[in-house]
């Protein structure tokens, strides 16, 4: 018997050691290279900590003895960097495996190196880098059957025109029409579940790209949120926009970002969230990478459909379900050709009332607009215009509820003008306007169709099935895949999309009318079915709709009134800009918070102010503060030109440094060693130098000496001038800028 049990136990500790993936690493390999760099200290453009993370990043590419290439961020025309971008490349196995042929596709594991300047803590993303060194240790010494190109990019999170310019760099030197995917890490943060995103403004990844992810993510345990209504908002331009994707889409490179932004377990539970979701994700990359087939899919599909079912994402093609809807439209006709005295009927009846429907539409988008106008009003009692954002499904179920009751108000008291069709009048005008609807998008935006696909299967089964309670049951259910799109939308913080439902009066309301108007039409249809319990009375089921959202009203606007985003336990963040106009000699501090609060006390240096939403003259520019920043100049002449050196030095770290260039005459510019905007007169332009630029800061133009143009400097630091203490309890100081501008003649 101790024989047979002690046989049992090895065969089950072998198969334990043989089960475990040969790919994966001790979990202290993550933890250790995320702490190295996390010790490296902020990590924005041209700073300490990037040149040391670069540093690494090279010497752990030579350790494998990986060639690595590095690229400065200073050739653009319109915008510049003193960053880098650094990439290397993992080549493909010379000897592909059986069925499979060589080429030169590439899967690349893009990361952004930098973070904003002044970003929090939370928001370093040194993981990022981390992940991406660890996923280099585990795939540099075994043979790939394609391609790993790793791209650390610089210059990516500054809020700067023309940013992110790392990518927009390695996108401009790209071969056009070598076939790649690129694998963003953005992880900011340990986090319990990643995000997914696949879309810029205009345009998604291709299908395949996000199925590859998802399977992955699905064969190691990844927990994800994909956010599928965010592919849909993104292709009518409805959502905000992912810089980060931008330019790889644009330039025709599938892209999907993988972030750490999404909803956090960790934050919300007792726990804090730990490194073993990062560990997932990089165990379904190395196998993403490992069983990719090459050459990768051609095709780029843009109209197709996804729903995530947990950890499960389900996609339909854009092809697929083209054919749906033709099959759709197919079984639509033979209905009406098979039942051909009902369809006659629906139809004589739509035809003599169809006078109806605009009257009906016109009535609930005036509805719509009245609830905006009484959103915009209670916003402005909150004195917080975008006090939405804390409760977007809040504010969104109160718009929706009055525009419901003053829609179903003005229906009874217009009854006799309004109402006057026959009963299944309603449930034709539903179908037809529905049809109609799913006809345009299919058109316009095909993917949105879904939706309303949806909602047409059941107001058909409202309109052919005759019992009641059926038919309450189709009303209730008609809604459910608009309803799940906006819970989406609210939970993922669509706020573009937020804000045009919320309080776009024309835009926004015709969009909800479309959206609205089949169930209420539906609602009217069962009104005629339910009688009224007193003989003589109509409309019974309209009345307790308007009642019902009459409550639900008057529950919700206490609600909206005492909502108290900010307090003691989450402080408001606030934002300090001081200005010191040596040209003006004018000494300013303007506060800036999400509320735009009026009754701040703070002080700074020995004195105390009161911000009332105004700038604060807080006194004369001081002799110091002209100290605080310096600047040389230097010129030499050679044949009738001139040279200038401007040698730019602070006390302080510098953010960024705006030059305007003006003159009475045209400036003729001959070279300069930082790209120069000019205006098409000649007489104006401005320098481009770039976010954080090293100090002391060299300027060098060359100029015809005729040219005597005048340099308007605008330095902001990352300090203040004296020390600053807010002198309230419901908020704290997130960042601090103080601009000191001058004029310089050259």
């Amino acid at each position: 018997m101790r024989r047979v049990i002690a046989l049992l136990l090895a065969i089950v500790s072998t198969n334990a050691v043989f089960a475990q993936s040969l790919t994966r690493q001790p979990h202290d390999v993550l933890l250790e290279t995320w702490r190295t760099i996390a010790e490296f200290g902020p990590r924005y453009e041209n700073s300490n900590g990037e040149r040391q993370l670069f540093d690494l990043i090279e010497g752990r590419f030579r350790e494998h003895g990986i060639p690595v290439q590095r690229e400065s961020l200073d050739r653009f025309a319109d915008a510049h960097s003193f960053s880098h971008v650094l990439h290397a490349v993992l080549p493909a196995s010379p000897a592909p495996a059986p069925g499979r042929r060589q080429t030169d596709d590439e899967i690349i594991i893009a990361v952004p190196v930098n973070h904003r300047f002044g970003a929090p803590d939370s928001q370093h993303g040194a993981l990022s880098s981390a992940a991406a060194l660890t996923l280099l240790d585990r795939l540099g010494g075994g043979e790939l059957p394609i391609s790993v190109r790793f791209l650390f990019l610089g210059g990516e999170k500054e809020p700067v025109p023309g940013y992110p310019l790392g990518s927009r760099a390695f996108v401009e030197q790209f071969v056009s029409g070598r076939r790649a995917l690129v694998l963003y890490l953005d992880l900011e943060r340990p986090t319990d579940e990643l995000t997914l995103d696949i879309a810029a403004p205009g345009t998604v990844s291709p299908s395949w790209a996000l199925q590859m992810v998802a399977n992955a993510f699905a064969a190691e345990g990844v927990r994800y949120r994909a956010h599928p209504i965010r592919m849909q908002l993104h292709r009518a331009r409805f959502a905000d926009d992912v810089p980060a994707l931008r330019h790889f889409l644009e330039a025709g490179i599938p892209a999907v970002r993988i972030g750490s932004n999404g909803s956090t377990v960790g934050e919300h539970a007792e726990h804090a969230p730990t490194l073993h979701t990062t560990e997932q994700m990089l165990a379904a990359i190395t196998r993403l990478v490992q069983t990719a087939e090459s050459p990768l899919p051609e095709v780029w599909d843009r109209h197709y459909i996804a729903w995530q079912i947990g950890e499960r994402l389900l996609v339909t093609g854009e092809r697929e379900y083209i054919i749906a809807i033709l099959l759709f439209t197919m079984i639509a006709l033979l209905y009406s050709a098979t039942f051909r005295v009902r369809f006659k009927r629906y139809t004589v009846t739509f035809l003599r009332n169809g006078w109806a429907v605009p009257a009906i539409t016109l009535v609930l988008f005036l509805a719509l607009l009245l609830s905006t106008v009484v959103l915009s009003r209670l916003l402005e009692l909150r004195a917080y215009a975008d006090l939405w954002r804390h409760r977007p499904r809040l504010f969104l179920g109160i718009k929706l509820v009055l525009a419901v009751f003053l829609f179903s108000v003005i229906t009874l008291a217009g009854r006799k003008k309004l109402l006057t069709a026959p009963s299944r009048f309603y449930s034709a005008a539903a179908l037809v306007f529905t049809f109609i609807a799913i006809v345009v998008l299919a058109i316009i935006q095909v993917s949105f169709t879904v939706y309303f696909l949806w909602t047409f299967i059941w107001a058909f089964l409202f309109t052919v099935l005759p019992f009641r309670p059926a038919k309450f049951l189709c009303l209730l259910i008609a809604p459910v895949a608009l309803i799940l799109a906006a819970h989406q939308m609210t939970t993922g913080e669509e706020f573009a999309a937020v804000r045009l439902l919320l309080l776009s009066p024309i835009r926004g309301n015709l969009l909800l009318t479309i959206v609205v108007l089949p169930f209420l039409l539906m609602l009217i249809r069962l009104d005629f079915a339910v009688r009224h319990p007193r003989a003589g009375r109509r409309s019974f089921l309209l009345r307790i709709v308007a009642t019902a959202c009459a409550t639900l009203i008057l529950i919700l606007t206490p609600l909206v009134v005492a909502l108290r985003p900010y307090g003691p336990d989450r402080p408001e963040p606030v934002v300090v800009h001081e200005t010191v106009d040596l040209v003006s000699l004018i000494h300013r501090v303007v506060l800036q918070t999400p509320s735009q609060r009026a009754d701040i006390s703070f002080a700074l240096g020995e004195r105390s102010y009161l911000w009332r939403g105004r700038p604060i003259v807080v006194g004369e520019v001081e002799d110091q503060q002209r100290l605080d920043v310096n600047v040389e100049s230097n010129f030499t002449r050679f044949l009738e030109r001139k040279r200038v050196r401007i040698t730019l030095s602070a006390n302080e770290p510098v953010h960024s440094v705006e030059i305007a260039l003006r003159s009475e005459t045209a400036i003729i510019l001959y070279d300069a060693n930082l790209p120069v905007f000019l205006s098409p007169d000649g007489r104006s332009g401005r320098i481009i130098v770039g976010a954080t630029p090293p100090l002391p800061l060299e300027i060098d133009l060359t100029l015809s000496d005729r040219s005597a143009p005048t340099l308007l400097w605008s330095v902001t630091l990352s300090a203040l001038s004296a020390p600053f203490r807010l002198e309230v309890e419901d908020a704290e100081v997130t960042d601090v800028r103080r601009s000191i501008r001058f004029a310089q003649e050259l």
